[in-house]
This record gives C-alpha cells, sequence and structure tokens, in this order.
C-alpha cells in the first residue's frame, strides 16, 4: 500500500523537481544581461510594431546564448557592446533581418487595391496596418506564404503573397523611377 501511494505522487513530484530546476538555472543568469537587453530595447524599439528587436539570453552548457532577431544593426552592436564592457563572455546567435533566405528580394510593391497586413501570419490574425495599390515595403523574412513587411508608415506586419510583388533592390529602384498613372475616375480602363 505504501508503495503504491509514493508511485501515485512520483509525477507531481518530478514536475516540481524540473520547475525548481529551470528557476535555478534562471538565476545563474547575471542581472546585468538582462538589464542590457532591457536597455538596449528601451533605447532603440521601445515600440515592436515599429522596429524588431526580440533578443533571448539564455544558457546553455554554462554559455549565454543570445538568439532572437533585429532589423536594428546599430541595436544589436549596442547590446554586444554593453556586454563586452561587463565582461560578459556570450555566443551571437542572433539573426538580422532582412534575412539571407529572401535571396536578395527585399522590397515589394502592393498589388492590390489595399493590402491588409496583420500581427501573425493567418488572414483571421489581428489588422495591423493597411496599404494601398503602389505602396512599397521593406520585406523582412518569410514563413509559408506570408512575409513579415515594413510599410512607410513604419508599421510591421505579415501580408500574403498574393497582395505584393516580391523584387530586389534594382526592380525596385526601376519601379520607383518609372511613370506612374494616377486614376481618379470612379471605374474605367487604363
Amino acid at each position: 500500500m505504501r508503495s503504491s501511494f509514493s508511485l501515485r505522487w512520483l509525477p507531481f513530484l518530478l514536475v516540481i523537481f524540473t520547475i525548481f530546476l529551470a528557476g535555478c538555472l534562471q538565476e545563474r543568469m547575471s542581472p546585468a544581461v538582462k538589464n542590457a537587453v532591457e536597455a538596449v530595447t528601451a533605447a532603440y524599439a521601445p515600440d515592436s510594431r515599429v522596429a524588431v528587436f526580440k533578443i533571448k539570453p539564455h544558457l546553455q552548457n554554462d554559455s549565454l546564448i543570445l538568439s532572437g532577431e533585429t532589423n536594428l544593426p546599430a541595436a544589436k552592436q549596442d547590446l554586444l557592446q554593453k556586454l563586452g564592457e561587463a565582461g560578459i563572455t556570450y555566443i551571437d546567435q542572433i539573426e538580422m533581418l532582412p534575412e539571407s533566405a529572401l535571396a536578395g528580394k527585399e522590397y515589394g510593391v502592393v498589388n492590390v487595391s489595399v493590402a491588409n497586413i496583420r500581427s501573425n501570419p493567418k488572414h483571421s490574425a489581428e489588422l495591423a496596418t493597411q496599404a494601398i495599390l503602389g505602396t512599397g515595403l521593406k520585406v523582412y523574412k518569410n514563413e509559408g506564404d506570408w512575409y513579415y513587411v515594413q510599410s512607410p508608415d513604419g508599421y510591421l506586419g505579415w501580408l500574403d503573397n498574393g497582395a505584393f510583388v516580391l523584387m530586389d533592390r534594382s526592380a525596385y529602384q526601376q519601379w520607383l523611377n518609372s511613370e506612374k498613372v494616377i486614376f481618379t475616375a470612379d471605374y474605367g480602363l487604363v
């Protein structure tokens, strides 16, 4: 009878032990690391709707790993400098956006009357902003049929691949420099 009582509590005790152990590991990380990340975030990206600075410091085999992503080279450099000045050694795994998988196609032009830019890569996600036909976009990354873009108003969000044309820098510059037609009638043909 006594052994069955002990076995019944074993899963509960394992969960408690795991939570305790995870908490102990987090406490080993220097508060200077957390403070540096928070200070750089506050200075460069206080509004996550207009700047990407998602850095997650964590310990792995007693090594500090900095992972995450940013579109702000100066913010990344400032963070690494602050950690270096504090004498903290780290492994830099921070990805700079735009991601290399885009192969240079880091620009886009909206090709629908109104493009709905979402907060997450799905049609049911909250609307972050909108862009109208012909609006230029900065493209940062791709996830399936969705692209993480920044509109000229500065807002970031996800746009499905059917709502814009993906371009490299030269194609985008060529499009910017080309003649445009402004159509003001309610309906018609151009």
